[in-house]
């Protein structure tokens, strides 16, 4: 669904910011865009569904949330949210599935809902807002919600501001009159032709109407649908493009990932798609809509945009010849009858902090038909998306036979309201029905109850808890995954974290994988269960044991921590992973342990999102390390200075408080 966000500053004191619906992505999408929080003021929700309030959560958790734990009031006063009859009592629903009902009760009385319908107007402090109501013919259907605006725009005050790309004469003041459309169902589309405001041409000649559509892709390409848009009544339809609706990605995260792809093919393939080196493209990109369901309008500076390309792309080319040989000798040490599964594709190596990473998700292909997905943070089904090309999408979702969810944080669960509404759709597209197995605690089944058809979920999912009511008939109890995954083991393990947390241990042909979840470093289960694993990959939230205090009241683990933990459970190789935002892109500052008694020997690399490899090649990973290293040299240089200078702060402030106390104790 393409986000609508409308700013509005009448004076510098006077500035309000509107969102029409909160998809799951506008978060992730709005930091990578604009590089910073957004700021809600009023919500408008055109139906009450996970594709309209799902970014929702996220959103009020980084933004509202820490100013009201911190005991202050909002800057701009409550949050406005509008929407059909019963939009409390579901967002309510929602969000007490993701927050805590503590937290859900702290948050309420900061939130002011009001149920719209048909011809009400909505008076904002800076904006009147006019609603129509489509009502379909079938009433088991629910309505949806069109928001209507205008606005005054003066060419002669704003002559800077506007671009005419066209030799017409234009008046010297337009009306705007501006439209929020979203059709769920093409039953909603058949309503249109019954509204006048939508299908007559406006009164004024001075007036331009603009149709925003936030309806999805398979309604908008609709033959009904078209018809409507067709209709010669004088407007300007703004819609996602059909041949982005699945690959589009961010400039900015698509250009890393191309970065990635120069120093090694090989770790960060493209699967075909064009490398976003292409300067035409970035300027093609530029001002366009992302759409699907991760949508949100990409506003650059054009300028700071080509200058970064410039400047990166010229660091590339000067280490060119290192990649090439890197690159070569990587290729003459794998074996010659390569083992392509199993297979870890990183689809998203950060946290809960806002970072250009995607939060948790790991993609681990067993063959070719057979996948495993572990955890689903915000944004998975995007990265997904980015990560393959559009042949291999539905292909890929069609594979995944079991999700593996470690517990209920934000980060680590709140993506699959967007991700198994499509896995349902590709299964009933090509007709599959043996179920996909979803493991987890049983918090994260009643959040998706609530989303969906219980009939509807029973045809496609099977629930099993990760924590069966007797311990010894576990083997039993994950039979039917192992047999599903052809796997030899599949064991969750508990491990320490604020909410019940489980990582993962994964026995399959020669090959054994740990998964820790987030937990505190040196977790028994993890080092018990996981003796001689080829692969660990495991959190460090946080980099350095200087963090440590931090880590352990936030319940997970740093960098010397997660190696102390390979070394007691004798991993042969480590990926770090679950990254804070301070960390640099690629955060390979140091990767040695930095302890003396710590003496891991085995093989050290940082995970990155579209990081594939197979477990045959994955001891060659530190091999790439310095050419990543000297590419993004510039990130991880202000992260040390940073580093540098808050060590310097703290030094300071614990020698002010030390003084503080002996003087209180002479006293």
């Amino acid at each position: 669904m393409p986000i609508a966000h409308l700013t509005l500053q009448r004076s510098s004191n006077s500035k309000r910011s509107y969102f029409f619906n909160m998809p799951e992505t506008l978060l992730m999408n709005h930091i990578n865009t604009f590089r910073k929080v957004p700021n809600c003021n009023s919500l408008f929700l055109t139906n009450l569904s996970w594709a309209n309030v799902g970014g929702l959560c996220s959103v009020l958790a980084n933004s509202v949330m820490p100013i009201i734990t911190s005991g202050m009031s909002l800057p701009d006063g409550q949050i406005s949210i509008y929407g059909p009859v019963g939009t409390a009592a579901y967002v309510r629903k929602v969000l007490i599935r993701q927050f805590s009902e503590q937290k859900c009760n702290m948050l309420w009385p900061n939130c002011i809902f009001t149920e719209v319908s048909d011809g009400m107007l909505i008076e904002d402090p800076l904006m009147t807002f006019k609603v129509h109501e489509l009502k379909p013919t079938d009433t088991s259907i629910q309505p949806t919600i069109i928001y209507e605006f205008e606005q005054q725009f003066d060419v002669n005050n704003d002559t800077e501001s506007m671009e005419c790309t066209d030799e017409k004469e234009y008046p010297e003041s337009y009306h705007y009159q501006v439209a929020i459309v979203d059709c769920p169902t093409v039953d909603h589309a058949k309503t249109l032709f019954d509204n006048n405001y939508l299908t007559l041409p406006p009164d004024n000649s001075n007036t331009r109407r603009i149709i925003i559509h936030q309806s999805n892709h398979q309604v908008v390409q609709s033959p009904m649908y078209q018809e409507w848009i067709g209709m010669d009544n004088n407007c300007t339809h703004i819609s996602a493009k059909k041949e982005n609706a699945i690959t589009h990605m961010p400039p900015i995260k698509a250009f890393y990932r191309g970065v990635c792809n120069k120093v090694s093919s090989l770790f960060f393939p493209l699967h075909g798609q064009d490398n976003v080196f292409d300067h035409d493209q970035i300027k093609r990109d530029e001002g366009e809509e992302l759409c699907y369901d991760q949508s949100c309008t990409l506003i650059f500076h054009k300028n700071n945009l080509e200058y970064k390309l410039l400047k990166l792309d010229s660091i590339v080319g000067s280490i060119s010849p290192q990649v090439a040989t890197m690159e070569s000798n990587v290729e003459s040490v794998l074996p010659e009858t390569e083992d392509v599964y199993p297979k870890l594709v990183v689809l998203g190596s950060g946290s809960s902090s806002l970072s250009y990473r995607g939060q948790s998700a790991y993609l681990l292909q067993l063959k070719e038909n057979t996948s495993l997905l572990i955890d689903c943070g915000v944004g998975t089904l995007e990265q997904l998306c980015n990560h393959f090309n559009p042949q291999q999408f539905n292909g890929i979702l069609s594979s995944i036979k079991v999700i593996f969810i470690s517990h209920k944080h934000i980060d680590h669960m709140s993506g699959l309201g967007t991700f198994l509404q499509h896995i349902i759709d590709v299964r009933e597209e090509k007709g599959q029905t043996e179920k996909v197995i979803i493991v987890s605690v049983n918090p994260i089944k009643r959040f998706v109850v609530e989303l969906y058809d219980e009939s509807i979920l029973h045809k496609h999912f099977r629930f099993l808890n990760t924590s069966p009511k007797k311990y010894w008939e576990i083997q039993q109890h994950f039979a039917p995954v192992e047999k599903l995954l052809g796997v030899e083991r599949f064991f969750p393990v508990r491990v320490e974290h604020g909410p019940v947390t489980h990582g993962l241990v994964l026995e399959v042909n020669k090959w054994k994988m740990v998964y820790s979840a987030d937990t505190l470093p040196m977790n028994e289960n993890l080092i018990v269960y996981g003796q001689d694993a080829d692969l660990l990959i495991h959190e460090s939230t946080f980099d350095s044991s200087t963090e440590m205090m931090k880590a352990k009241l936030k319940m997970h683990s740093y960098k010397d921590g997660a190696l102390a933990t390979a070394d007691a459970m004798n991993a042969k190789n480590v990926i770090l992973t679950h990254f804070g935002s301070l960390f640099p892109l690629v955060p390979l500052v140091d990767l040695s342990p930095s302890e003396e008694e710590i003496s891991f020997s085995g093989n050290i690399f940082c995970a990155m999102d579209h990081l594939e490899f197979s477990f045959s090649q994955m001891h060659l990973l530190p091999n790439i390390h310095g050419n990543l290293l000297h590419v993004f040299k510039h990130s991880v240089d202000r992260y040390v200075k940073r580093t540098e200078k808050d060590l310097k702060k703290n030094i300071k402030r614990n020698n002010r408080l030390t003084k503080t106390f002996w003087k209180v104790v002479d006293l």
